[in-house]
């Protein structure tokens, strides 16, 4: 029997996450504290590994809260690639030129092959932090333009107990193998905006978004993007975790290709 993931269409303002979770819990075998949990941090995708005979039972119970779904059979839920962390990258008019990344990534991303481009401002834990940067945490801080005097946020610290906000951009690309680039705004070198460069690493960030959409018009700004390009307040594009975050990627992904398969046709 095949399994599916459930998959919200469009993000719910309020979803009520421990209702719904205590109405699904018997219907899944799944606790009604961990199903609050996940509805509440990533409501995007509801469930993976759903067994075909469980699902008309679930869209009864969504049915009753209005709330819109689909499901997708596992075997084409995308895969999410790891993160290739880049610090100094410049955007030419046939690609995003990569001077560093970590670990080594290909040396050009052609805006072609971006499929998806995705900003959060992600609460991230101490130990996220340490696989996440490796050196580049606490020991190693590097400003907005990657040396003294260049006006930049403060990047990411690790070390503390509680999470730190990090302002995260992940470029989400696909050749013959897909990718995927992140940048941490307090983090990356802007020298490229010369000067266009401003005072804090958000506006510059946004000069950098302002730039990939004007030379990758195909590519899809997820809708959390558009909010912080708009400068909405802060809770709009706010993620609970980086789980949290990851989750959207692989949502916005698969909406994109279910569009591109439905133009192929």
């Amino acid at each position: 029997m095949e399994n599916y993931a459930l998959l919200l269409k469009r993000e719910e303002p309020v979803l009520a996450p421990a209702p719904l979770a205590a109405a699904l819990s018997p219907i899944v075998d799944r606790p009604v504290g961990e199903l609050s949990r996940l509805f509440r941090e990533q409501p995007w995708i509801l469930l993976e590994d759903l067994p075909a005979d469980r699902l008309d039972a679930v869209f009864a119970v969504l049915a009753k809260r209005r709330l819109q779904a689909k499901a997708v059979p596992m075997a084409h839920m995308p895969a999410l690639p790891p993160a290739l962390r880049v610090r100094n990258a410049d955007p030419t008019p046939e690609s995003f030129f990569l001077h560093f990344a970590e670990p080594p990534a290909p040396a050009v991303l052609k805006w072609g092959e971006l499929h998806v481009v995705s900003v959060g401002l992600v609460a991230i834990s101490a130990e996220e932090s340490s696989k996440i940067y490796g050196p580049w945490g606490d020991e190693k801080q590097f400003r907005a333009g990657g040396r003294a005097g260049i006006p930049g946020s403060v990047p990411l610290k690790s070390g503390g107990k509680a999470p730190a906000d990090a302002l995260l951009l992940d470029l989400i690309a696909g050749g013959t193998e897909p990718w995927r680039l992140r940048i941490d705004a307090g983090n990356f070198i802007y020298d490229y905006l010369g000067d266009r460069m401003k005072t804090t690493s958000r506006q510059n960030l946004r000069l950098l978004l302002g730039d990939i959409r004007r030379l990758a018009p195909g590519a899809r700004f997820t809708p959390r993007t558009g909010l912080f390009l708009e400068d909405e307040p802060v809770a709009s594009y706010k993620f609970r975790s980086l789980s949290a975050f990851e989750s959207y990627h692989r949502w916005m992904l698969q909406a994109w290709q279910e569009e591109r398969a439905s133009e192929a046709k």
